[in-house]
Formats: structure tokens, sequence, C-alpha cells
């Protein structure tokens, strides 16, 4: 498909799927992913994830995960399991994507998800990921998940330094108070 438009390569993937070509389909989806400007890439990795939430086919993408290196099926696979995934899903898709090279936001989607799942230890490493990241918005995210799966140790050194130079913070969000309430540290 010549095309700049997602929509085109929408539709011939799920022509190829109809006609049993479900590995053609993925290719359309990546090939397109790789090649569209970041916008349109991102309008084409929602419509990969309808296809596959649609086509049922999230075990079939997490198998096709751990035989390729895709960062696109990779974040497209974060969101589907953000959105709707059992926890078996949601477990697998956490284990195919380790070795992917994933965004901070898309790690905080499956933290969260892995956390609704119960799955705390898990949650607890992708929450640890994103507290790593220099972007401070993502890392009080990840410090508010901490405290509320019970890692206060990770969350409760995040929130002292934070209680140190921005404790305005703490006083415009009720949430983080609550959330470093939650850790127990007796020095916040």
């Amino acid at each position: 498909a010549n095309s700049e438009e997602p929509s085109h390569f929408h539709l011939l993937a799920e022509t190829l799927h109809a006609s049993g070509k479900t590995n053609e389909a993925f290719e359309v989806y990546e090939s397109a992913g790789k090649s569209l400007k970041k916008a349109k890439a991102e309008t084409l990795r929602a419509n990969f994830a309808g296809f596959i939430l649609d086509d049922h086919l999230t075990d079939y993408a997490t198998e096709l995960l751990k035989k390729n290196n895709s960062p696109f099926l990779a974040i497209t696979l974060i969101r589907v399991v953000g959105v709707s995934g059992s926890k078996e899903q949601v477990l697998r898709v956490a284990k195919a994507v380790t070795s992917q090279t994933i965004p901070a936001a898309d790690q905080f989607v499956l933290a969260d998800a892995l956390a609704k799942s119960k799955e705390n230890t898990a949650a607890a490493e992708w929450y640890g990921k994103v507290l790593a990241v220099p972007n401070a918005k993502q890392q009080i995210a990840a410090a508010k998940g901490l405290a509320n799966i019970g890692a206060p140790k990770q969350a409760a050194s995040f929130f002292s330094e934070l209680l140190k130079t921005q404790p305005q913070d703490f006083i415009s969000d009720t949430n983080l108070l609550i959330a470093a309430a939650k850790t127990a540290d007796a020095s916040l």
C-alpha cells in the first residue's frame, strides 16, 4: 500500500486476516508503523489495538512478539491489555515485552494492568522502571502506583525527596498526600 492514511493499512490488514493471512496482516501494521509519521503511527496503533481486541488475537500477537523484536507490536499489546486483558494475558505480555524498548508512559500502562491483576511484584518492577525516568509527572504517578500496591520502600524514598524539593505538590494533590501516607514512613 502506497498511502499515508492509517485507515488504508487497517483495511488491508483486515482483508488479509479475513482471508486467513493473519501473519501478513500483522506485517502490514508493522511495516506501516515504521514508515508513518508519529501522529499517523499512533492512529494506526489504535487501529491495530482494535484489530487485536476485536478479533481476539491477544494471545496470537503475544506469541508473535516472542519470536520477533517489535517495539510497535509490544507497545500495542501493552495498550491492549491495559484496556482489556485477563490476568494470564497481562502476565504473558509483561514477560514478552521485557526485552523491548518501551516508553515510560507505556511501562506505566503495563504496571497498572499488572496491579489491576493483583500481580504486585511484577507491577512494582514496572513502576520502578518508570520511577527512574526523568519526567517528574511520570515519577509521581509511578510512586503513587507503588504505594497503592504495597511497595512502600521504593515509593517512600521518592516521596521523601519530593517533599524536600517540592512540598507544595503535597498540598495541591491530595492523592499524592494519601499515597505518601500509605508508605507509613516516619520520615515523611
